[in-house]
C-alpha cells in the first residue's frame, strides 16, 4: 500500500514492512524489527535486546534490570542493585569506591581464612578468628589476653638490657669445691648437755650480708638434682654474653693476653666471687674499675691491693685489713679492690647510690697509665690521683665525663697536651695538673669553663701565649702558670677578673730570656 493503514492488522504480516509505520502497534510484535524504530515504544518489550546498545542511555533506568550489564554504566543507578554486578568477584578492584557501604555483611560468621593477603593499615574493631599471615603495621593499643604461643625451649641469644625483677645480692662467699653431705631428715630435738670445753678461735663461717627471707621448718629431704642457674644463664652462656659486652667496651684489647682489659675480663667472669650478671646495671662499672686497677699496677699499690686468692676468705680478710684509704669527704669503704664486696666499698672510692662518683688516691704509688675505660664511669665527679707515678698521656675520653667537677693529677709523670675535650666540661671547677711533663698550649676554648675557680699548671713544659679568653672565667680564684715556656704579655682581661686572688707567671728576669711573660705587679701576685 502507498500509505500505512490507519488501523493495525489483526495478524502480523509474514514479512516486515519496508518502512516504519507512522503509528506504533498497540502491542509488541512477536519478533523484533530488523532495524530500530525512530521512536521508542510506549512500553518495554517482553524480551531484552540480544546486545546492549553501543552508547549508554542518557538517564539511568528507573528500576534495576533483571540481568546485569556486562560492563558498568558511566552513571550509577538511582538505587542499589539487589544482586551483585557479576556472579564472581572481578580480577581487579573497581576504579572508584562506592559512596556508601553495603546494607549487610556478606557473611554472619567470621571466615576461616584472612580476608586480605596482607595486614590492613588500620586495626580491625574485633579480632579475627585466625591470625594474619604477617604482623600488622600498627601495634595494638593493649596487650592480648592470652599468650601468643607456648614458651620457647631455649633462652634468647641476646640478654635483656635490664633485669625484669630485682637482682639478688651477691653470694655471701665462694662455692664449696664439692657438695656438702646430705642433710639430716629432721633437726635434732634435744640440745647438747654441756658446752664445748673451749670456744673456737674464729667464727665457723662468715656472716651473711643480708638476712634470709624466712627459715624453713624442715630441711629438704634430698639435694637438688642440678645446681640453680644464676643470672638465668648457664656458665658458658654467661661467659659468651659478658665477653660480647666487654668487647664493645674495650675492643680487641680484651683478647690480648696480659693486657689490663684481658686481666679484668678474666677476673670479672671467672674469678670474682660476686658472680655478677651481664644484665646487672653496675657490671660495666665493676669491669671498668678492674681495668683501672690493672692499668695502674694495682698489685703494687701501697694499700688496698687485691687479695692473693679471690675465693679464699682468709686471703680476702687479710687484704681488707691492709686497706685504710678513705676518701676525704663523705662515706666510703676501706675494703681491698677486687674483693667480693660492692665496688662502692673499695678503699679510695665513694658512690652516689650504686654508682661511683669519686676516686681518690694520694701518695699510694698509683703508677702505669690511665685507661680509656675510666670514661665509662658516667657518674664520676672527682678524679683525684695525686703524687703517684702515672705516665703517658691523659686519655681524651676523660673529657666525655660531663659530671666532672675536679681533675687533680698533680705530681705525676704525665706527658702531652691538655685534651681539648676538657674545655667543654662546663661543670669543672678545679683543674690541677702541676708538676708533670705536659706540653702544648692553653686552648682558647678555656673561656667556656664558666665554673672554673682553680687552674694550676705550673712546673710543666707548656708553650705559647696565655689566651685572653681566660678573662671570661668570672669565678677564677687561683691561676698558677709559672715554670713553663709561655711567652708574651699577661692579658689584661685576666688581670681584671675581680675574684682572682693568686696569679703567678715567669715574669722575673730580662724580657729576652726564654719563657718570659710580661706582667705588672698590679696583676701578677708572684713572679718567678
Amino acid at each position: 500500500t502507498p500509505l500505512p493503514s490507519p488501523v493495525p492488522t489483526p495478524v502480523p504480516t509474514s514479512s516486515p514492512t519496508l518502512s516504519p509505520t507512522m503509528i506504533p502497534t498497540p502491542i509488541p510484535t512477536s519478533e523484533p524489527t530488523i532495524s530500530p524504530t525512530n521512536e521508542p515504544t510506549f512500553q518495554p518489550t517482553a524480551l531484552p535486546t540480544p546486545l546492549p546498545s553501543p552508547v549508554p542511555t542518557p538517564l539511568p533506568t528507573i528500576s534495576p534490570t533483571m540481568i546485569p550489564t556486562p560492563t558498568p554504566t558511566s552513571v550509577p543507578t538511582i538505587s542499589p542493585t539487589n544482586e551483585p554486578t557479576t556472579l564472581s568477584p572481578t580480577s581487579l578492584p573497581t576504579p572508584l569506591t562506592t559512596f556508601s557501604p553495603t546494607i549487610a555483611p556478606t557473611t554472619t560468621l567470621p571466615t576461616t581464612e584472612p580476608m586480605t593477603p596482607s595486614p590492613t593499615d588500620v586495626p580491625t574493631r574485633l579480632p579475627t578468628s585466625s591470625p594474619t599471615p604477617v604482623p600488622t603495621l600498627i601495634i595494638s593499643p593493649s596487650p592480648s589476653k592470652e599468650p601468643t604461643g607456648p614458651p620457647t625451649m631455649l633462652p634468647t641469644p641476646i640478654p635483656i638490657p635490664l633485669p625484669t625483677i630485682p637482682v639478688t645480692p651477691a653470694p655471701t662467699r665462694a662455692p664449696t669445691p664439692r657438695p656438702t653431705p646430705p642433710p639430716t631428715s629432721s633437726p635434732t630435738v634435744p640440745r647438747t648437755s654441756q658446752p664445748t670445753p673451749n670456744p673456737t678461735q674464729s667464727p665457723t663461717k662468715n656472716p651473711t650480708t643480708t638476712p634470709s627471707i624466712s627459715p624453713t621448718d624442715l630441711p629438704s629431704s634430698f639435694p637438688s638434682s642440678s645446681p640453680t642457674q644464676l643470672c638465668n644463664l648457664d656458665p658458658d652462656e654467661r661467659m659468651m654474653v659478658m665477653n660480647g659486652i666487654l668487647a664493645t667496651i674495650s675492643g680487641d684489647t680484651v683478647n690480648v693476653t696480659g693486657s689490663p682489659q684481658n686481666l679484668a675480663s678474666n677476673w670479672i667472669i671467672n674469678q670474682d666471687s660476686a658472680y655478677i650478671c651481664p644484665q646487672d646495671p653496675t657490671m660495666v662499672q665493676r669491669y671498668s674499675l678492674a681495668v683501672f686497677y690493672y692499668a695502674t699496677e694495682g698489685d703494687d699499690w701501697r694499700e688496698c691491693s687485691a687479695p692473693s686468692d679471690f675465693s679464699d676468705a682468709d686471703s680476702i680478710a687479710e687484704a681488707n685489713a691492709d686497706c685504710t684509704v678513705e676518701v676525704s669527704e663523705g662515706d666510703g669503704g676501706t675494703d681491698a679492690w677486687l674483693t667480693p664486696s660492692s665496688e662502692c666499698q673499695w678503699g679510695g672510692t665513694r658512690c652516689d647510690g650504686d654508682f661511683i662518683e669519686k676516686i681518690e688516691f694520694e701518695d699510694n704509688e698509683v703508677a702505669g697509665s690511665l685507661p680509656t675505660e675510666t670514661s665509662r664511669l658516667n657518674q664520676l665527679k672527682y678524679l683525684v690521683l695525686e703524687e703517684g707515678f702515672l705516665s703517658g698521656t691523659i686519655p681524651p675520653e676523660i673529657g666525655d665525663l660531663a659530671r666532672l667537677e675536679v681533675i687533680d693529677l698533680n705530681f705525676n709523670i704525665l706527658r702531652g697536651p691538655i685534651p681539648t675535650n676538657f674545655y667543654r666540661l662546663n661543670r669543672l671547677q678545679q683543674l690541677d695538673l702541676n708538676d708533670n711533663e705536659l706540653t702544648g698550649s692553653i686552648n682558647t676554648n678555656i673561656g667556656r669553663l664558666q665554673s672554673m675557680t682553680f687552674f694550676q699548671v705550673e712546673n710543666n713544659q707548656m708553650t705559647g701565649d696565655i689566651p685572653s679568653e681566660m678573662g671570661k672565667l668570672a669565678l677564677l680564684e687561683v691561676a698558677t702558670l709559672n715554670n713553663n715556656d709561655f711567652m708574651g704579655t699577661m692579658p689584661q682581661e685576666l688581670c681584671d677578673v675581680s675574684t682572682l686572688d693568686v696569679l703567678t707567671a715567669d715574669c722575673m728576669g730580662p724580657s729576652s730570656s726564654p719563657g718570659y711573660v710580661e706582667c705588672d705587679s698590679d696583676c701578677c701576685t708572684q713572679c718567678f
